[in-house]
C-alpha cells in the first residue's frame, strides 16, 4: 500500500477515533522527507552509477565510467543512508498504526493489546495515540513537513492581504 492510500484511509476512518489525525500528520511527514531525501540521490545516482547505453557499436553495453573517488563514495553513501531511514520511518509509522487499530479497535475483545514498538534509536519517534499532543506539537513545528506547511500558509495569507 502506497503511503498516499495509507493517509486516505486514515481520513476516511478518523470517525473511530479523532486522534487519528495524527498517523495522517505523520505518514504526510514521512512522505515528505522520503520526497526530499529521493531527489538529491537520484541526481547523485546519475552522476556516479553506470549507465547501459543500448546497443553499442563496439558491443559495450556501459558507457565509459570510473569509479567515484572516495570523497564522491562517501557522499553518495550518505545519501543513500538518508533515503532509507526515510523510507524505514514511513514503514515504522505503518507499523505504529497498525498496533495503535489493533489496541482500540481488538484490545477489549481480546483482553490484551499489541506489543508497542521500541526502536533501538531512541531518537526514533514511535506514534502512539496516549502521546497524541506532544507528538502533534512535533510534526505541526520540527518536522521539515510541518515548518514548509507553515511557510506555505504564510506566504497564502501575504499574497491574500496584497489582493
Amino acid at each position: 500500500m502506497r503511503t498516499i492510500e495509507l493517509i486516505r484511509l486514515v481520513e476516511r476512518w478518523q470517525i473511530i477515533d479523532a486522534r487519528l489525525y495524527l498517523f495522517q500528520e505523520a505518514l504526510n511527514a514521512a512522505n515528505h522527507d522520503v520526497s526530499n531525501a529521493h531527489q538529491p540521490f537520484f541526481n547523485a545516482s546519475l552522476s556516479i552509477l553506470p549507465v547501459p547505453q543500448p546497443e553499442a557499436a563496439d558491443g559495450n553495453s556501459i558507457l565509459p565510467w570510473m569509479p567515484p573517488d572516495v570523497e564522491r563514495e562517501e557522499a553518495f553513501l550518505q545519501l543513500l543512508h538518508s533515503l532509507l531511514d526515510a523510507i524505514d520511518t514511513t514503514g515504522s509509522y505503518v507499523m505504529d498504526f497498525q498496533t495503535e487499530m489493533q489496541n482500540l479497535l481488538l484490545g477489549e475483545l481480546f483482553q490484551h493489546k499489541a506489543r508497542i514498538r521500541v526502536p533501538l534509536d531512541p531518537s526514533k519517534l514511535v506514534l502512539r495515540l496516549d502521546d497524541y499532543g506532544r507528538l502533534m506539537d512535533h510534526f505541526d513545528k520540527e518536522s521539515a513537513w510541518g515548518k514548509y506547511r507553515a511557510k506555505l500558509h504564510q506566504e497564502t495569507l501575504e499574497r491574500l492581504a496584497r489582493t
